[in-house]
């Protein structure tokens, strides 16, 4: 129906075309395609359906705005406090009549694609305990490689638990300077400590003390 040029969705055309709306009242939801306001938008694929939000809803504190990416992915990000969520851009499947969702190490591999930082957040606290296990077994840098995730992060959720300490005098003043020469030269601590195999978080403080 259109009034006045304003767009009404009739409830035909949302039980029709499987549209899934918030639990707001079917009133504040068109009332606010009348304003040109608060349009819902995707917010992710489950059961079956593309589910939809409005701004006014308690019951989902973020409006996603969805971009789709290569790989079955999309990216929302909140309109309000820019918030990042990934949500696959189509169903994986079912077992048992429930949809597949994506686990968090998927999440994270996407976010890691698009170069978004991964923040603890993102991990489950099972997987954190399989990390801090991991450390207590082989180490922080052994555990960083096997798991993919940079030395400094892993060490700000495990200090003090690695079997191996720190040791000073491990590199010489020689080879500190040539590394933080480089760093000086390129300014990428990531790819410097990549070339010369050491933790990211070492090569920083050795160019904060420097």
């Amino acid at each position: 129906m259109c009034v006045g040029g304003v767009h009404f969705l009739s409830l035909y055309t949302i039980l029709h075309y499987r549209i899934r709306v918030c639990q707001c009242s079917i009133t504040l939801i068109l009332g606010d395609f009348a304003r040109g306001g608060a349009k819902p938008v995707r917010e992710s694929w489950y059961g079956g359906f593309w589910w939809y939000i409005c701004c006014m809803c308690k019951d989902y504190p973020h409006r996603y705005q969805v971009q789709s990416h290569s790989g079955g992915w999309a990216l929302g990000r909140c309109k309000w406090c820019r918030r990042t969520e990934p949500f696959r851009d189509s169903s994986i499947g079912y077992v048992k009549g429930k949809q597949i969702l994506p686990t968090s190490a998927e999440k994270r591999r996407f976010l890691r694609s698009l170069d978004i930082p991964v923040s603890r957040n993102r991990w489950d606290d099972s997987e954190v305990q399989t990390l801090i296990d991991s450390v207590k077994e082989i180490g922080m840098n052994q555990t960083a490689k096997q798991y993919e995730i940079p030395v400094s992060t892993l060490h700000l959720w495990t200090k003090g638990l690695s079997p191996f300490s720190y040791n000073p005098t491990k590199y010489t003043k020689e080879f500190k300077a040539k590394v933080i020469s480089e760093y000086e030269k390129r300014k990428n601590f990531r790819g410097v400590a990549k070339d010369f195999g050491i933790p990211r978080s070492t090569l920083q403080r050795w160019v904060k003390q420097s």
